[in-house]
Formats: C-alpha cells, sequence, structure tokens
C-alpha cells in the first residue's frame, strides 16, 4: 500500500527462499547465492552488508505509528493442522529491567548505569545497528 504499486508484494516475494531463521540468509547473501533479503538494520549492519533504510511509515521503529503499522497483516499457520493466526504489524522494541530482588543488585544498577550512558552501552547500541530509544522509555513497577 505504502509504495501505490500495485503487484510489488507478489514481485518482491514469488521467489521466497524462507529459512529457519532469518540469519542463515545472510550466508546466502555473502556468497552472492542471493540477492537480497528482508532482515533488521542491525544484522545488516553487524554482517557489514549494504542496506535500504525503508521509511519511518513502514520499518516498525515508531511506536506512535502502532496504529498505522496495524494495517499490515499475515496469516501464519498455527500449532494445530487447520489453525491459523493473524499477526498485524507494530513497532518493534527491546527492553531491560532490573529485577527485584535481584541477588547483585549494585552489579545490575552500574549495567544498566552503563548501558544508558551516551558513551557506554548506546554508542554501542548504535555502532551494532540498534536503535535506542532516546530519552530511554522508563517505567516503574507498582507496589502490589
Amino acid at each position: 500500500r505504502f509504495y501505490r504499486k500495485p503487484g510489488i508484494l507478489k514481485k518482491l516475494t514469488e521467489k521466497a527462499l524462507i529459512r529457519p531463521k532469518s540469519v542463515e540468509l545472510i550466508a546466502l547473501l555473502k556468497t552472492g547465492h542471493l540477492d537480497y533479503a528482508f532482515e533488521y538494520r542491525s544484522v545488516a549492519v553487524q554482517h557489514g552488508l549494504k542496506y535500504l533504510e525503508l521509511p519511518r511509515e513502514i520499518d516498525l521503529r515508531d511506536p506512535s505509528l502502532n496504529s498505522y503499522y496495524r494495517q499490515a497483516s499475515i496469516r501464519l499457520r498455527g500449532k494445530r493442522p487447520g489453525e491459523y493466526i493473524t499477526v498485524r504489524g507494530k513497532a518493534i522494541s527491546y527492553g531491560v529491567t532490573l529485577l527485584k530482588g535481584a541477588p547483585h543488585r549494585a552489579l545490575a544498577e552500574d549495567f544498566m548505569r552503563f548501558l544508558l550512558s551516551p558513551e557506554g552501552g548506546l554508542k554501542v547500541l548504535e555502532d551494532c545497528g540498534q536503535r535506542p530509544i532516546i530519552p530511554p522509555r522508563v517505567i516503574r513497577a507498582r507496589a502490589r
């Protein structure tokens, strides 16, 4: 829909090569057995591959666009024969947490400070192709 080119999905997927793990496509790209693959930006950066940046409207990085991303869906086979599930688009993000009652809380806090520091963990993440959320979203747990 985004590109307004009828038939683009069929053209891009008619010779689809599916692997159990998407990173298995990397060797095929590097040896020239594949011309392109749909992969995370971070995977391309970490493996020194050329990549195209998708527009924000379709790259699944902006949580404020979740209602737009939701328009995209795919129907997948479920766990049982004849069962199908529909998966809808939504922003992709990774999280980290500090567990209440962690046995080495001081070390965990040091790690979190490093991870969230601009010249430490945030730089490492960016260098690996992961775009950190700046400022980080911090959710404090409520007492139960």
